[in-house]
């Protein structure tokens, strides 16, 4: 009926529209002890070097990749895992050196554990927004409706100033 993701920044179908709940800070991951972690200061250049866990074409997420990248007049690293799946994503990022860029919220818990770290994105501040997606027609049940609310409450609030918990 409806999805919670991030927003395309296309125009979608002429019978979808889009709401924006949040913007979603992004970030580079890796693992606890990867090379990267010991620097203080990390290049573009520098993260080309390593193998990535590539989101899909098409996606969000995936502009955000390669513009990282073309930003900064780095070509793209050669050794790309394309990988939709959070959970294969991670079992390579704590078995090699693999860089991914992921939500800081996503592996918020994994860094907290000391498996994962989160280096800042080299473009400071990035974010994706997201948001609900459904028909322009859809007539919600009162059940739904509530959790919509619920969402859009929730993600009112400003959540710069607490824990992500």
């Amino acid at each position: 009926d409806f999805l919670i993701g991030a927003l395309r920044d296309e125009a979608v179908a002429g019978d979808v529209k889009q709401e924006h709940l949040f913007y979603d800070p992004l970030s580079i991951a890796l693992r606890s002890g990867h090379p990267l972690t010991a620097r203080k200061r990390v290049r573009v250049a520098d993260l080309a070097a390593y193998p990535w866990i590539m989101p899909r074409s098409g996606s969000p997420l995936r502009a955000h990749f390669e513009s990282l990248f073309a930003a900064a007049g780095v070509p793209p690293p050669a050794q790309t895992v394309q990988c939709n799946s959070l959970i294969a994503a991670r079992a390579f990022l704590l078995e090699g050196d693999y860089l991914m860029l992921s939500s800081t919220h996503q592996i918020h818990y994994d860094v907290r554990a000391g498996l994962l770290a989160a280096l800042p994105h080299p473009g400071g501040v990035v974010t994706r927004s997201i948001g609900l997606t459904m028909r322009r027609n859809w007539q919600s049940t009162p059940a739904q409706s509530r959790l919509l609310d619920v969402l859009r409450e929730v993600s009112s609030r400003d959540w710069r100033s607490h824990d992500a918990r």
